[in-house]
């Protein structure tokens, strides 16, 4: 496996994770209509693109991707009466630069691997878990 098609499934795994997440998240009844990215992670337009085909949400790419710095801004224009509230604060000080739409032609693909994920992800929880932990044999490091 080339070094391209290694980072692409570390990519892909980590929008495995978060489609994971997502399920439980659906299935308490909340609606998703976009993921949105911020920092570093954001610029990527292939790592964005996976995410929307994996989880099948539209992904949306902030004009300002560091979003601590653009809450901090807020909650200071905010505090100095510059906006009248946090809300109207939020709606006129943050833009969707990009929104990335999931490629309907990927989702076959995707969906196949995320359930052999699934499958994968009870056999190897113990093992990630002894390996954070410290305790797993010296052998198995």
């Amino acid at each position: 496996m080339g070094g391209a098609n290694l980072t692409r499934a570390i990519l892909e795994a980590s929008a495995y994770a978060i489609r994971h997440v997502a399920e439980s998240i659906l299935g308490a009844g909340a609606e998703v209509r976009a993921m949105r990215v911020c920092g570093g992670p954001a610029r990527s337009e292939t790592w964005n693109q996976i995410k929307s085909d994996v989880t099948g949400f539209p992904v949306e790419v902030p004009e300002v991707l560091e979003t601590a710095v653009a809450g901090s801004a807020i909650l200071a224009a905010t505090g100095v009466g510059a906006w009248r509230d946090l809300q109207t604060a939020i709606r006129g000080m943050t833009r969707t630069a990009r929104r990335l739409e999931p490629n309907p032609a990927a989702r076959p693909r995707y969906d196949a691997t995320y359930s052999a994920y699934r499958r994968l992800h009870p056999a190897i929880a113990p093992i990630v878990r002894d390996l954070q932990s410290g305790d797993a044999p010296p052998g198995d490091r």
